[in-house]
């Protein structure tokens, strides 16, 4: 703005104005709009322009939003740029990896064979498709073949392999031929490649049975081998089906003669090429004119190399050259060969077996399992020989180790000691012991758990003892001041007496007990002996050569079972220096002299005089009456005597 050829500011964010209040219609900044009173004020929020529509409204939004009512900023759908409202986004404008669900919003585009990814995202996967599973980064890979549901790459779910085929061990999913198939590849699940012996595969892929007595055949009525004892009869009728060979013959090529005899029969030329039987127990044979010679005798026996018979070899031997040696690798199964004979091949942890597999005596740490079939098992922990796998011998267990009440073998621990892992050691001592480098040690008295032998544990006295500074003191009767063992007392509270059971008994009275079993105190007396009491009862002191316990005169307060003087003009006191009474006629002097025999005599003298000169009849004669209080500072109880003078 330009007055009088001098340059003043417009308006804030005003590009171009008119004066220094009034900009110019659509000349606000960039964001800015005007204000409706010349000014230029902000846009609406989520707001890129707003020129036409003034400041807090808007003509175009930021991405994500669009110009909704009042000219102001409403979101758009979830992850759309640009929309029309709130529910339609425009085409083509939903975020990367996300595209229109039909319905107006916008939905991520799922990785490869994937039916929903809500929650994993673009590209990734919640729940693929039949025959792939979520792997890897939330990735859909393939499951095994022909499985349609899988929890990974190689174990299909029970039950969801395709149809016509079936789990196997390891997870895959086998092909179901067809019955009487051998291979069924290349024709699919159910149907056949290749038949058994004895079928062939028909038009429909399926196996058909050949004529009887037929090994392979092309169709139900043209067999091209027989089982072993027929032959292919092309004479018959009908053609090409099978025919029996003479007894005993396994081939041959009509009904008549025998090329090769079964096993123990050999082909006689002298009987028309018929079978004749070896000699017992010969498997095959040669023939002369007159005899027959085994070449091979069955499992068990051995050619006779002078009577060409056939011999038995030694037991649970299938292959030996004479009757007394079995050859390295010839004992029958569950047997093996040592110096010739054949010895059964024993249960595991054996040492003794008369049958394959079995024990009759196992070794060391085993005992004969009859329950499982007279196998080895284990003995317990540490046992060397057993009973069962719960109870060791007597003696059974190993040095070092003791056999407890229910079979088991448990470790000597050391002395004092309640368990351990390993004999010698310890991990837990006894109750009153306490453990240090495997070795248990004595406790405090009376102490059942501890850290050393000085220190118990604040919660370890034994019972009827309470932990005090590390120690345990007894527990002591109710209403009891000492005691040495829980439960009793020594000396009783004030006002008990003790009872010959060591008890503390109420007297009836001030009274108490001494130390002296049966005793029973004065009254007032807390503390006795046989012949005297040693404490009074607060308040009282000892009198009469320490036999009783009374109130002291006034004047005087008990302290300690002695009377000791009030303060100078003081009747009433409970110490030298606390007086409970005011003046007072009555003196009282009280003095002594350490080391002697001092008395110190207090002398009250009352007079009561008549004056004569009243003429009384009845005058009162002079009268005195004296009392001595003597402190004998000798005395043990230092107890004031009474005289009356």
């Amino acid at each position: 703005m330009d007055t009088g050829n001098v340059c003043s500011p417009c308006p804030t964010n005003c590009k171009e104005c008119l004066s220094s209040t009034t900009c110019k219609a659509n000349e606000c900044d960039d964001g800015y709009g005007s204000n409706g009173s010349g000014g230029c004020g902000g846009c609406a929020s989520h707001c890129t322009t707003c020129t036409n529509a003034g400041a807090a409204k808007c003509d175009d939004c930021d991405p994500y939003f669009f110009v909704g009512t009042g000219n102001t900023c409403s979101p758009c759908p979830t992850n759309c740029k640009e929309c029309d409202n709130a529910t339609t986004c425009k085409a083509d404008q939903c975020d990367t990896g996300y595209e229109a669900n039909g319905t107006g919003g916008c939905k991520p585009v799922c990785g490869a064979d994937c039916t929903t990814c809500t929650i994993a995202g673009p590209g990734k996967c919640d729940d693929c498709n039949q025959y792939f599973f979520v792997g890897t980064g939330n990735i859909c890979s393939a499951c095994p073949t022909n499985c349609k549901e899988c929890e990974n790459g190689t174990t299909c779910k029970a039950d969801k392999c395709d149809d016509g085929y079936s789990l196997n061990a390891s997870g895959g999913c086998d092909i179901i031929c067809a019955d009487y198939c051998t291979i069924c590849t290349t024709a699919g699940p159910r149907k056949c490649d290749n038949c058994e012996d004895g079928y062939f595969v028909d038009s429909g892929k399926l196996c058909s049975e050949c004529v009887d007595n037929c090994k392979k055949c092309e169709n139900e009525s043209a067999c091209k081998d027989c089982n072993t004892g027929y032959f292919v009869d092309q004479l018959a009728s009908p053609i090409n089906t099978c025919t029996k060979c003479v007894d005993n013959c396994d081939v041959c090529s009509d009904d008549s003669e025998c090329t090769t005899c079964s096993n123990g029969y050999v082909v006689n030329p002298d009987a028309s090429n018929t079978c004749t039987q070896c000699v017992d127990n010969c498997k095959t044979c040669s023939i002369s004119a007159t005899s027959t010679e085994c070449t091979k005798c069955n499992d068990g026996y051995f050619v006779d190399p002078t009577l060409k018979t056939c011999s038995e070899c030694p037991d649970n031997c299938n292959t030996c050259s004479d009757k007394d040696n079995c050859e390295p690798t010839g004992c029958a199964a569950g047997y093996a060969e040592s110096s010739g004979s054949c010895i059964p091949i024993c249960a595991d942890d054996c040492k003794l077996c008369t049958t394959p597999g079995t024990c009759d005596t196992c070794n060391d740490y085993f005992f004969v399992d009859t329950e499982k079939g007279k196998i080895c098992s284990d003995c317990p922990s540490h046992c060397k020989t057993c009973m069962s796998g719960t109870s060791c011998t007597e003696t059974g267990c190993d040095t070092d180790y003791s056999r407890t009440s229910s079979g088991s073998c448990t470790p000597d621990c050391t002395a004092n000691c309640q368990t351990c892992a390993i004999p010698a050691t310890c991990d837990k001592c006894n109750a009153g012991y306490f453990e240090s480098s495997n070795t248990c040690l004595n406790c405090p008295s009376n102490c059942d758990t501890c850290t050393s032998g000085t220190a118990c544990n604040p919660t370890g006295c034994k019972t009827g003892y309470a932990y005090s500074s590390s120690s345990c003191t007894p527990i002591c009767a109710s209403n009891c001041n000492a005691c040495t063992t829980p439960g009793t007392c020594t000396t009783c509270r004030n006002g008990y007496i003790l009872t010959d059971a060591k008890k503390c008994e109420y007297s009836g009275s001030e009274s108490g007990s001494g130390g002296e079993t049966g005793t029973t105190c004065p009254s007032r007396c807390v503390s006795c002996t046989s012949s005297a009491c040693e404490q009074c009862a607060d308040g009282y002191a000892l009198f009469n050569n320490n036999k009783e316990c009374n109130a002291c005169p006034s004047g005087s307060y008990a302290q300690d079972s002695i009377c000791k003087p009030c303060p100078t003009g003081c009747p009433k006191c409970v110490s030298d220096s606390d007086c409970k009474e005011g003046g007072s006629n009555v003196a009282a002097i009280v003095g002594g002299i350490v080391g002697g025999a001092v008395v110190l005599t207090v002398i009250i003298v009352v007079a009561i005089k008549k004056k004569a000169i009243l003429g009384l009849k009845n005058a009162f004669t002079s009268r005195s009456s004296t009392y001595q209080l003597t402190y004998n500072h000798n005395s043990r109880s230092q107890s004031p005597n009474y005289s009356h003078a």
